[in-house]
């Protein structure tokens, strides 16, 4: 609030604007070609090829940048709750707000589990960083740029927080096939006779709404490991889309609207009453709200529910 990058609404939540970028920027997004990915990943216009050498102008250019800044903002978190399969993640925010999603969308380690933290991965977003096509290899001045050997996720030229959280499950979606684990893009929940339910789908589609079903348990919304032991969420927050939300059709996630902590992205907000406009999509459809996942009723105190063998479904 200070720094003046969101405004509070009637309620208390927080009100961002992501400017540009309502949305992920899939074309400019690049991953390191080199020894650890030149084999392992699956070339194309999803998986675009950055060369060592752009990468390594784009982060001395990055370290250069970050040294310009008055502040910064750090955050020590795990992508992952099943303890034997998370990773830890070190991210570095220009915009505080930034870094309060990435804390409330990825799980917030234990005061004792901080002191003894150690980074493995490392995401530094700088949305006053703009890229050069011919000296960093990217599309535009806006850049997403994976290197899985020096694991780290370097974030220019774009507001929207989105890019943080999917950096994550890019990681978890190369790391975890290989120790027999399944990440899947579904959200999850535990019906009363302790069986665990998963929702697949696109973004949009409906799986935060499904899972959040106060007859069930809800494990999480939109990211997910299969273990041989459980199913288990990468986040420890919630990411749903706001447009036309309803206390009537989803009262859940409408009720966390109105929660302090709550983060609103894009969503219109009568200047003179605070009021907020669901049904208003001038800006985008995609808008957005991040919230513990505590916030909605009847969670998994774990994050995680039980495996079960495929025939047991």
């Amino acid at each position: 609030m200070q720094r003046g990058e969101g405004r509070l609404t009637k309620d208390g939540a927080l009100l961002v604007d992501t400017g540009k970028f309502t949305g992920r920027s899939v074309k400019d997004k690049f991953v390191v070609r080199d020894a650890t990915t030149e084999d392992t990943i699956n070339w194309g216009s999803i998986n675009q090829p950055m060369t060592v050498e752009h990468w390594a102008n784009l982060k001395a250019d990055f370290m250069a940048a970050l040294k310009e800044q008055d502040e910064l903002y750090v955050a020590d978190l795990f992508g992952g709750s099943q303890p034997e399969y998370r990773v830890n993640v070190r991210v570095v925010t220009q915009m505080a707000w930034h870094n309060l999603f990435i804390r409330t969308l990825l799980v917030r380690p234990k005061a004792d589990e901080l002191a003894g933290f150690t980074p493995e991965y490392t995401i530094i977003n700088l949305p006053s960083f703009k890229a050069d096509p011919a000296r960093h290899g990217s599309r535009s001045d806006t850049v997403i740029a994976v290197n899985l050997t020096e694991k780290m996720i370097l974030i220019g030229n774009t507001e929207y927080s989105g890019e943080m959280k999917k950096g994550v499950f890019g990681l978890l979606n190369f790391l975890l096939p290989a120790e027999g684990v399944m990440p899947m893009h579904c959200s999850a929940n535990i019906g009363a006779d302790g069986k665990s339910a998963i929702f697949f789908g696109l973004s949009g589609t409906g799986k935060t709404t499904l899972s959040a079903d106060a007859s069930r348990t809800l494990i999480g919304d939109d990211e997910h490991g299969w273990s041989d032991t459980a199913v288990f969420n990468f986040e420890g927050g919630c990411y749903a889309k706001m447009i036309n939300l309803s206390a009537e059709g989803e009262p859940e996630i409408y009720a966390t609207t109105k929660m302090f902590g709550t983060i609103l992205e894009n969503v219109t907000m009568d200047e003179a009453t605070r009021e907020l406009d669901f049904t208003d999509a001038s800006k985008t459809e995609n808008t957005r709200g991040a919230y513990p996942i505590e916030f909605i009723p009847n969670t998994s105190e774990k994050n995680l529910g039980r495996r079960r063998r495929p025939s047991s479904f």
